[in-house]
């Protein structure tokens, strides 16, 4: 298994929407990638509280379901 931590190409391991963006996302695709079970995400109790991605496994996760990483 690859070790996800000493390649990340993500600064920190828990990134916002508006983090990920200038990776190559949208954020209509990652608000549409929230509605999928098994996303690596995570949102605090609350209505005002922002989504935080996992960024150590989003690219292991988009090469399970989709075939491809982030980075491209």
């Amino acid at each position: 298994m690859e070790n996800t931590t000493t390649n990340n190409l993500y600064p920190k391991r828990y990134m916002s929407i508006k983090e990920l963006v200038p990776y190559g996302f949208t954020e209509h695709q990652l608000k549409q990638f929230l509605k999928i079970k098994g996303f690596p995400a995570y949102k605090a109790p609350g209505k005002t509280s922002k989504w935080h991605i996992d960024t150590t496994k989003l690219d292991s996760w988009l090469m399970r379901r989709f075939g491809t990483k982030g980075d491209s």
